[in-house]
């Protein structure tokens, strides 16, 4: 059954691509236990659509879209352990889309040499990954909206201009907020121009982890709602980029890093309860902002060359503000309100 509709849609489409027509279409349709279906659409054509329908446990799509333009590829998987993955390169102005609803199913999506191509990836569902990459493109985005417990989201970019990443687990806009737990979003940007990073968890144990190294005129964005959350931003290298880090509730604490970087600037916000907060700086026209608001603060702020400022705002309970800053023009302003309230300023 598997192999007839794998041999009915690939002949199609080999038929299609020999007579090198516009507008090639495949659809497949599985139910079961172990399937594979494969579609590939590659050179000479535009406009190809590539569709693929599985649901049951254990089962793979494939599709190929190479050297062609303005293609849509589109994945829905139902049930458990399947594996969906998309391959585009060489193209422009390409979709893939994927969703899937279970249990511990796969996600990829692969976009290389693209121009304003995007990838859309939908997970519902415990232990299921995303994995995006693209590579070598401009005005490329990605999104992945996941909604469960124990998801993996990854995107990785590099050596593009004006790419988008956008990471949500447990959340949606229109719907208002969807709590979700023990997830796990990770971003990296290499050798990216104006290229930006927005990641959003709403729920319990949620950790995100961005990096984004040797580029220019970069963004990262963080915002966590409640319980235990942790963030990490990385920027190496880089000249004018930004941080954005918004936890809200409980456990929270950010840790941020920027080496070698001109023009940089960091924002953190951090409301109720055990907030801690570590920024660290080296580089250029530096700035940092750190803003907490109830139970156990904790602002440690490091910046080490030249035209640098520092803020430091803690409201309430056990707070302490350590900012060090070292050579040229340092301006620091610590200011706590209430309780164990202990602030040291060092600068040289």
């Amino acid at each position: 059954m598997k192999k007839l509709t794998l041999s009915v849609a690939i002949a199609a489409i080999t038929a299609s691509t020999a007579a090198m027509a516009a507008g090639n279409q495949g659809y497949q349709y599985q139910y079961g236990t172990g399937n594979i279906a494969e579609i590939d659409q590659t050179v000479g054509s535009t406009n190809n659509y590539a569709y693929q329908y599985q649901s049951g446990t254990a089962n793979n799509a494939l599709a190929t879209q190479e050297e062609a333009d303005s293609n849509y590829s589109y994945q829905a998987q139902f049930g458990n352990n399947n594996e969906a993955e998309i391959t585009q390169l060489e193209s422009d102005l390409n979709y893939a889309s994927q969703s899937q609803s279970g249990t511990s199913n796969v996600a990829t999506a692969r976009q290389e040499y693209e121009l304003s191509s995007q990838t859309s990836q939908y997970q519902s569902g415990l232990s299921n990954s995303s994995n995006v990459s693209q590579y070598g493109g401009q005005d490329n985005y990605g999104y992945t909206y996941q909604y469960g417990e124990e998801n993996n989201a990854y995107v990785n970019q590099y050596y593009g201009a004006n790419g988008r990443v956008e990471i949500f687990q447990g959340y949606t806009a229109d719907e208002g907020v969807e709590y979700s737990y023990n997830n796990y979003a990770s971003v990296h940007q290499g050798y990216e121009q104006a290229s930006s990073i927005l990641i959003e968890q709403a729920g319990a144990s949620n950790y995100a982890y961005t990096s984004q190294y040797a580029g220019s005129g970069n963004t990262s964005a963080t915002t966590q709602l409640g319980n235990g959350s942790d963030s990490s931003t990385y920027q190496y290298y880089s000249a004018s980029s930004d941080v954005d880090v918004d936890q809200i509730g409980n456990d929270h604490s950010s840790y941020v890093y920027q080496y070698s970087t001109v023009s940089s600037t960091v924002d953190v916000d951090q409301f109720g309860e055990a907030n801690i907060s570590n920024v660290y700086q080296y580089g250029t026209d530096l700035q940092a902002t750190v803003l907490q608001s109830g139970d156990g603060n904790n602002a440690d702020v490091d910046q080490v060359g030249l035209q640098h400022q520092a803020t430091v705002t803690q409201y309430g309970t056990t707070n302490m503000a350590i900012v060090a800053q070292t050579a040229t023009g340092n301006v620091a302003t610590v200011y706590q309100s209430g309780t164990s309230n202990m602030a040291t300023i060092a600068q040289n």
